[in-house]
């Protein structure tokens, strides 16, 4: 024991013979520190190295004293360890950025940290390297080497004294291990953006954790050498193993590591796995582990003997009596340090007397617990479970405590009547048929008479409970909070689920309390999260949220006669929405289920199959930006006689999907929104026409459409049902957006405006929206059916998607300042006009063969500037004419996609088209029957991103561009091999996807790896050859994925 303390320490004092840690310990302002940290050490080294040579007998409190001095002197080292490392990275980054001014000035602040960091250079292994560099302090002997190390990652331990970096996506994460290796000086230039973060350090968290290790080893030093001075010769000096070692001989024995035992179970003090099935049976052995890390808690039941570890500081799962020797409860008795402990199969105990073996209440540093009976094996014997509860009293320093499926009918006297732990934070009761309840209010009990259950709260209460979670309890009818205001004033989440009998949730103020403010605002003033769900009794809970501040809320499969779903989402950082969706029933108590004084804060709210709001509600939500209405059902509430001027909301953006409502009532709608400038509109069946909203908007009815734009065909009624169905839209928009609306037909001129006459409305359609920005319009073929010479657009868009507008042939022409247009199944929509611009950066044209048609003459192509098309995306290659405007509008490409189903290959003239020379990327997706890419490819100067994707046909590929970084080839059942001559010096990033004909990449040696080359992935590969090959470039390719 007393030699394993020594080799401790020792180890620590080691870390201090090195002037350089000290140097850069000084130039951080942590000298002082370090100073006192070493003394202490020493101090401790002289006082056992003459006892070095003894071990102590029969003396446990001497025992556990050592032990505890042996821990406090592995914190010691941990915290050098950690100053060390950070000096490190200084070295390795050129930086300072451990160091601040120190006190002598800035000028003796960088004396001292060139002085620590510049005379060596350590490389830390990596394990994932299969070449090393040779570090010997030469900095050129580093550059020349092919690979070297990143220790950042290779050390592989989260410091208490540091920030931690970003986190990092899934498949970031998966190749952290081979980014941590850089290649030669070439290959660094390429990876600035991929380095993964540093650690920051933490000056003050460092210098605390310092004087912290000083003051607790003085303490326990102090003690130590009394106790040692006052045995004086007397006490026990059993010789050290080592010397009683055997001679070896030539003899098979059993291996041991002689004299070594103790210090080697105590060095592992952490273990951290993947996963594992089978544990030793000697696992017990390591008794100075402290942490046993592994991704399934049940890892933690198959621990024979746990009670041995004496250091261990979370069990997360003990199963009583899981195998006949090794889990009884007395193992937990032996576990002083644990801060986490799950007990299951509690039924298991059979005498009460077995619960005292565990020992809770010594536990001090316990600070969660959770108690956990299996469902459905419970011993019947509920008396038992009453005393065993009762007998595993924890300590007062208890924060967190679950009981699940106990079978008893008393809650513990001390969680109740004479509570104990008032410091816990969170409390879970799942699974619980008690008649007696902790001090959470009043609890009604289903079959059970009011004097029965906790009707009076105590004068103790969990003053700083956080979390309350109610789960599964089968006798709960009723809860009801009669209290002063500081009940809960700390509660932040509150939990109830699966309670099946419970009927109501009640919350009022006791007389004392002289507020006149609704309970529940005053009683959960820091509640940020409120579940209650699985509940179908529930008729009756107070109106959400039940504070002011943003909660995340859901309230789901209650017994509301209405309500389907309540969620609130919403923090201090971002925007407060509301999600309500409704089962189809009216009712006219429906939307009593919101506090609307605690909704001053929204800003989203969504609707689902419910009915619409009354107005004087939405009125309350002040703040409130976004309004959606999915699938609403009746009229809006608009009362007879009210104005829009009465209400005014500061809504902007508003969705209406799946409504029944006609045109003329949103257009009332509208009215009451004059901030609105985001409007969409989705599968609004009784829309059948659309304006703009005028200065007559509102007026009666006057003269409609000329005869020939409407049909002859129709009744006397024709103009109520053109008024019931038309919807103006404000002025004001700046973004539209209509989807699947096939009736809806925009009309050349207000048709119930009477002050306006046909063709003299400044062009009709949609030019009232002077200020409209962005316009998509899907499904709604009819839409432009009376457009084939007027210009139904106004020209202060800069955002254009029609798709399914088939039946227009409409200009576009006076769209001077759009800049992204996107085309798809317009067969008859021409650009004429419109290419000419100039001011197009985007084109997206699929199934709509006439759009190029007989785009400009050649005087309109004279009078453009340049091009500025940087994006185009087609699915017909022949259907691109070799016109001078194209040729014109295409000079100035970056990005090119091609979807052709039909294209086999590309002719000369269309290469000369499409593929410019400032093109920096290519898709080709779709391209069924492609047969080859075309040859232009090779000569292409800019080219840095081709991607090969869903192209059946295609079997090899061409020499591919010297300036190409990244190759992405997905989907290509036929392409074979890909030969090391084609891929180019500059490739940085290789991407292969379910190709399953591939069967080797070209680069059987290192030397055949393009320099730049830093990422190599192969998904969904047939071929394990393949797999097996990718493999081996793990460690020299900084990121492979296979």
């Amino acid at each position: 024991m007393v030699s394993a303390a020594v080799s401790v320490v020792g180890k620590a004092l080691d870390l201090l013979t090195n002037p350089l840690l000290k140097n850069w310990a000084a130039s951080v302002n942590l000298g002082l520190n370090v100073e006192a940290l070493q003394i202490e050490l020493l101090t401790v080294q002289a006082l056992l190295e003459h006892t070095s040579r003894k071990e102590v007998v029969d003396n446990t409190a001497l025992s556990d004293l050592l032990l505890r001095l042996q821990d406090m002197a592995y914190d010691a080292e941990d915290v050098l360890d950690e100053l060390d490392y950070f000096r490190i990275q200084d070295q390795l980054h050129g930086t300072s950025d451990a160091a601040e001014e120190h006190a002598k000035g800035w000028a003796y602040n960088l004396a001292l940290h060139a002085k620590a960091v510049g005379k060596q250079i350590i490389c830390l292994p990596c394990k994932a390297s299969s070449h090393r560099g040779e570090v010997n302090g030469s900095m050129a002997r580093l550059k020349n080497s092919r690979v070297f190390c990143n220790p950042i990652h290779a050390v592989g331990k989260h410091f208490p004294c540091t920030s931690q970096p970003s986190v990092r996506g899934d498949d970031q994460a998966e190749s952290d291990d081979s980014s941590s290796i850089h290649n030669s000086p070439h290959r660094n230039q390429h990876r600035t953006d991929d380095e993964p973060s540093k650690l920051r350090f933490d000056r003050v968290e460092a210098s605390k954790r310092m004087q912290r290790a000083v003051q607790q080893l003085r303490l326990v030093r102090e003690n130590v050498s009394g106790i040692i001075a006052t045995l004086g010769s007397s006490w026990s000096t059993a010789s050290n193993v080592a010397q009683s070692r055997p001679i070896t001989n030539s003899e098979s024995i059993e291996p041991k590591l002689y004299g070594r035992g103790l210090l080697m179970d105590s060095i592992v003090l952490d273990i951290d796995l993947d996963d594992i099935n089978d544990l030793p049976r000697d696992m017990s052995n390591l008794i100075k582990l402290r942490h046993f890390l592994v991704p399934n808690d049940e890892t933690h039941s198959r621990i024979v003997e746990v009670g041995r570890l004496e250091s261990l500081q979370e069990l997360r799962s003990f199963m009583v009596k899981k195998e006949g020797q090794g889990f009884e409860l007395r193992q937990i008795g032996h576990l002083v340090e644990l801060r986490g402990l799950h007990i299951t199969n509690l039924e298991n105990v059979r005498v009460k007397e077995e619960a005292d073996e565990a020992k809770l209440m010594q536990k001090i540093y316990l600070h969660e617990l959770i108690l956990c009976w299996t469902v459905g094996q419970s011993s019947n014997d509920y008396v038992l479970e009453e005393h065993v509860l009762e007998r595993f009293k924890p300590s007062s320093n208890l924060l967190k405590l679950s009981i699940i499926g106990h079978g008893g009918d008393i809650c513990p006297s001390w969680l109740s009547m004479n509570l104990s732990i008032t410091s816990l934070e969170s409390l879970c009761l799942d699974g619980v048929a008690w008649k007696t309840f902790p001090p959470i209010g009043e609890l009604l009990l289903v079959n059970g008479p009011r004097e029965e259950i906790s009707g009076k709260i105590p004068d103790k209460r969990f003053g700083n409970l956080r979390m309350l979670e109610l789960v599964n309890l089968p006798r709960l009818k009723r809860w009801a909070v009669d209290a002063p205001c500081q009940l809960f004033p700390f509660l932040e989440a509150l939990v109830i689920r699966s309670c099946s009998e419970l009927v109501e949730l009640s919350f009022s103020h006791s007389t004392c309390c002289q507020q006149e403010k609704e309970a529940h605002a005053t009683l959960f003033p820091k509640l940020s999260r409120l579940k209650i769900y699985d509940c179908p009794q529930l008729l009756s809970f107070p109106p959400v949220p039940w504070t002011e501040a943003p909660c995340s809320i859901q309230i789901e499969r209650t017994g509301h006669s209405c309500l389907d779903e309540l969620a609130c989402e919403g923090n201090k950082n971002s925007d407060y929405s509301l999600t309500i969706r409704g089962n189809g029933i009216q009712e006219s108590a429906f939307w009593n289920v919101l506090d609307y004084h605690n909704l001053a804060k929204l800003k989203e709210f969504t609707a689902h199959r419910c009915q619409p709001m009354p107005l004087h509600y939405l009125q309350m939500l002040s703040s409130l930006r976004e309004l959606c209405f999915w699938d609403s059902m009746g009229n809006f509430p608009f009362v007879k006689g009210d104005s829009h001027v009465q209400y005014q909301f500061p809504v902007e953006l508003v969705r209406i999907d799946e409504s029944n409502a006609s045109g003329k009532e949103l257009t009332q709608l509208f009215t009451y929104f004059p901030k609105l400038s985001d409007l969409g509109l989705l599968q609004c069946k009784k829309i059948t026409g659309l304006g703009v909203m005028g200065q007559q908007a509102t007026a009666k009815p006057g003269p409609s459409l000329p005869a020939n734009k409407l049909d002859e065909k129709h009744d006397a009624g024709a103009e109520e049902i053109l008024e019931e169905g038309l919807l103006l839209v404000p002025p004001q928009l700046q973004a539209l957006r209509i989807f699947d609306c096939p009736e809806l037909i925009l009309h050349y001129s207000n048709p119930l405006d009477d002050n306006k006459q046909c063709g003299q409305t400044g062009g009709g359609g949609l030019q009232g929206l002077s200020s409209l920005r962005r316009l998509h319009i899907t499904g709604c073929p009819k839409l432009l059916f009376s457009y084939s010479s007027y210009l139904p657009f106004p020209k202060s868009l800069d955002y254009l998607l029609l798709a399914d507008v088939m039946e227009t042939v409409a200009p576009l022409s006076n769209l001077s300042f759009l800049t992204s247009l996107i085309i798809h199944e317009c067969r008859g929509l021409r650009g004429a006009g419109l290419l000419s611009q100039g001011h197009l950066t985007r084109l997206e044209v699929c199934e709509s063969p006439n759009f190029f048609v007989d785009s400009v003459c050649e005087e309109e192509l004279l009078t453009s500037r340049s091009s500025k098309l940087q994006e185009l995306i087609i699915d017909d290659v022949a259907g691109v004419p070799a016109a001078p405007i194209c040729s014109f509008l295409f000079s100035s490409l970056t990005t090119l996609e091609v979807m052709d189903i039909k294209v086999e290959i590309f002719t000369e003239e269309q290469e000369a088209l499409l593929l410019v020379n400032s093109l920096e990327k290519i898709v080709f997706g779709y391209c069924m029957t492609l047969q080859y890419l075309p040859k232009r490819l090779q000569i292409l100067p800019n080219l840095q991103i081709l991607a090969i994707v869903n192209c059946d046909a295609i079997q090899v590929l061409p020499l591919l561009p010297s300036s190409l970084q990244k190759l992405d080839i997905s989907n290509c059942p036929e392409i074979q091999s890909l030969s090391s001559n084609h891929l180019p010096s500059s490739l940085q990033k290789l991407e292969i996807h379910y190709c399953p004909a591939i069967r080797f990449v070209p680069m059987p040696k290192v030397d055949d790896l393009p320099n730049s080359l830093h990422e190599l992935y192969v998904h969904e590969s047939e071929s394990e050859e393949l797999r097996r090959q990718c493999r081996k470039f793990i460690g020299i390719v900084p990121m492979v994925r296979v």
